[in-house]
Parts: C-alpha cells; structure tokens; sequence
C-alpha cells in the first residue's frame, strides 16, 4: 500500500519536472485536465503562494502560467515536500520488509522501493 502511495506522489512529481518524452504525457497534464495533486495542494496551502495559486486556477490555464506554477512549485519548495512524502511512503513500506526473514524475493521488494522512488518516467 505505501509503495503505491510512493509511486502515485513520484508520479505527481514527475508531471511537472519531468521529460515528456520520458513520461509521455505534456508537461502539467493533471493539473490542466484539473486534477488536484500532492504537490499542488502543499502549494495551495502554503500561505505565501496560496492565495496566488488559488488566483491562477480560476481561469483557464495558459502555458505561461503553467510555467509560473511550476515555478511557485519549486520556490514554494512543494515539490521538495511532496518527494518527503514519497520518501516517508517507501521507508514505511521498507520498515515492513524487515519483519520478513531475508531471501531473494525481499530483496526484489527492496530495490522496487528505491526504483519507484527515483524513477523518471
């Protein structure tokens, strides 16, 4: 369950920062269909960027202020809380790993966790 967890938020992460070409969904995707994700609403909450944000979202989302979002995201440091949050996911997740004896499978769990953490696509 908390490696899915981890996986969603890197996914969520991964629509604003990363490679189209990697991904294979544009830039901003969810939140241009309007979907509300981790990263977005730890910028919606922050009280700083919030009520800009909140601004921003009520009209149609441009590609300019699609880049100023994502450029709030980084500032804000939104996209950094939402990786700790996919980090604490994978570290609950490997906290129940250690309550099986070692073998090959465990291992294979492992290395997913950390896969899932710093895929890119």
């Amino acid at each position: 369950m908390y490696l899915g967890y981890a996986y969603q938020i890197i996914d969520d992460l991964l629509d604003f920062t990363g490679d189209e070409g990697k991904t294979g969904k544009p830039v901003g995707a969810d939140l241009i269909n309007g979907n509300l994700t981790l990263p977005m609403i730890y910028l919606l909450n922050n009280p700083l960027y919030g009520p800009w944000a909140r601004e921003m979202l009520q009209d149609k989302l441009t590609p300019q202020g699609l880049h100023k979002i994502i450029q709030a995201l980084i500032s804000s440091e939104a996209l950094d809380e939402a990786f700790s949050a996919a980090r604490r996911c994978v570290e609950t997740a490997l906290s129940y790993l250690e309550k099986i004896p070692a073998c090959s499978s465990k291992t294979f769990l492992k290395d997913t966790a950390y896969q899932v953490l710093y895929r890119t696509h």
